[in-house]
Formats: structure tokens, C-alpha cells, sequence
């Protein structure tokens, strides 16, 4: 998966902690909200409003990364990677 680079929004037009930690979950009831239409129509359609919302969620996780001073978590996600490779949650030859 690739999602390039995030440009952030300035620490100024950003929300407290808590605030940003709430438009997280906001956007993300969006994504759930498109899947269950996905899901009602047996996924037969458009996933692109899926996907906006899915960049959303991203866009606002970036966002909380960015207002708390980290604004490069490769090293994080690669931590990350490997708790769920030691989880097996990865095919094995991938």
C-alpha cells in the first residue's frame, strides 16, 4: 500500500487533542457508514466514496501525528508491521 506523503494542516487550523482524537472517529463512522451501504447492495457499485472517506480517516490520523509533534512515523510503521507479521497476520511468502 502506498499513500505518498500527507501534506498537514498548520498547527494553527488544527483542533486540541481530544477535539482531533474526535474528528478521527467522526471520519472513520463515515467509512463505516459507506461500507454498510457497500454491504446492503451486496458490493456491487462505486467504491470511490469509500475511498474518499478511507483518505479522510488518514487525513485526520495525520493531522493528531502532526499536533503532537511526529511528522515521520516510517520507523513506527514498521513497528507496526512486524507486531502483525508476529501475529501471522501476513501470508507467509508475500
Amino acid at each position: 500500500m502506498e499513500i505518498g506523503t500527507v501534506r498537514t494542516f498548520p498547527i494553527t487550523n488544527l483542533l486540541e487533542p481530544v477535539d482531533q482524537a474526535l474528528k478521527i472517529m467522526e471520519e472513520a463512522a463515515e467509512v463505516f457508514a459507506e461500507a454498510q451501504k457497500l454491504e446492503k447492495n451486496n458490493y456491487k457499485g462505486d467504491f470511490g466514496k469509500l475511498v474518499m472517506e478511507c483518505s479522510d480517516v488518514i487525513m485526520a490520523t495525520c493531522n493528531m501525528l502532526h499536533l503532537v509533534g511526529c511528522d515521520n512515523i516510517t520507523h513506527i510503521m514498521r513497528a507496526c508491521e512486524k507486531r502483525n507479521e508476529d501475529r501471522g497476520r501476513y501470508d507467509v511468502q508475500e
